[in-house]
């Protein structure tokens, strides 16, 4: 009987399958390059769709699962090189987020979220030493900023200001609001180079003022 109800089961399954209509919608640019591939299912994203510049050259992967953003996305450059890629599931940011500089193709930050937090991200120089981190997982978050040795030299948080280190020791806090306010300006600008073709993407950014 057992046997019976999974064969039922399986068959109910793969009618199913085989009713769904599936077929890959595609779009283009005016000169007739294509544009975007996207696999659909019964009329929903489903699979990976692909956009293209007009050269041809693959601009960005996205993942769908039946209408929603689920798995990978990556964003390249015009070198074919991965710049920024992110998982999602049920659309929202879920996993390791991860973006990479364009001049050295290394690690520019990794970042880690669940079901649409942000937790713990880390930023990191050219050289590939860590830069600075972020913790989002506490009351105020938490900076810890490094030199290119990755010697920390200062932790704190935007409310209440920056311990200074020297040798690992704390030798001064920091709790200038015209630093604090340096700090925040340096921050939302780095995010905002991901979208703006007017900030560089490949500027390292010096913190060190902030125990000057």
């Amino acid at each position: 009987m057992k046997k019976l109800i999974t064969l039922l089961i399986l068959l109910l399954l793969a009618t199913n399958n085989a009713l769904a209509k599936t077929e890959v919608k595609k779009e283009y640019y005016p000169n007739g390059a294509l544009k975007t591939e996207i696999p659909l299912t019964n009329g929903k994203e489903n699979g990976e769709l692909r956009r293209y510049q007009e050269d041809g050259s693959l601009l960005m992967t996205i993942n769908y699962k039946m209408g929603q953003r689920d798995g990978k996305t990556v964003l390249y450059g015009p070198d074919g090189y991965p710049i920024m890629e992110f998982s999602m599931k049920n659309n929202q940011l879920h996993g390791t987020n991860k973006t990479y500089w364009q001049d050295t193709h290394s690690i520019k930050s990794q970042s880690k979220w669940e079901n649409g937090i942000q937790g713990k991200s880390t930023m990191y120089y050219k050289n590939g030493k860590k830069q600075w981190t972020f913790n989002n997982n506490e009351i105020f978050p938490s900076f810890e900023f490094f030199d290119k040795q990755e010697n920390l030299f200062a932790s704190g948080n935007l409310e209440q200001g920056f311990n200074c280190y020297r040798n690992n020791k704390i030798y001064k806090t920091v709790k200038t609001s015209s630093k604090i306010e340096k700090l925040e300006m340096i921050l939302e600008e780095m995010e905002d180079a991901l979208t703006n073709p007017n900030i560089d993407i490949n500027k390292e950014y010096d913190f060190s003022f902030l125990c000057k």
